[in-house]
């Protein structure tokens, strides 16, 4: 989708590309490391053994401290990955809080 719209020479693709690829460098690396992080924590490999492991075990405050920032952390991984709010908001006119819309808005 970024090379389509930057395929299209306007400055609202090149503008919601460089948008959108930014987004994803930010978003995938916070994904992997508290991946990773999880996985320290629980002992596991995978994530259906981390989440019998979350499930079967007693509940720490530093544990429990811990979902619940990777619990947040998800939460606005999630949000970027979507689109959604705070991160893009393609029902206003201002190019400036627009990603996805953007690289769309000069193909037409």
């Amino acid at each position: 989708m970024a090379l389509y719209g930057l395929d299209n020479a306007t400055y609202f693709g090149g503008l919601g590309a460089s948008r959108e690829v930014f987004v994803i460098l930010l978003v995938e690396p916070v994904l992997l490391l508290s991946l990773a992080v999880l996985g320290f924590s629980t002992g596991a490999r995978d994530i259906g053994s981390m989440h019998a492991l979350i499930m079967g075990k007693y509940f720490t405050s530093a544990f429990l401290i811990q979902m619940i920032l990777f619990g947040v952390i998800l939460r606005y991984i999630i949000l970027a990955e979507n689109k959604r709010y705070p991160f893009d908001n393609p029902t206003t006119h201002l190019e400036l809080t627009m990603i996805h819309e953007a690289m769309l808005l000069g193909t037409s």
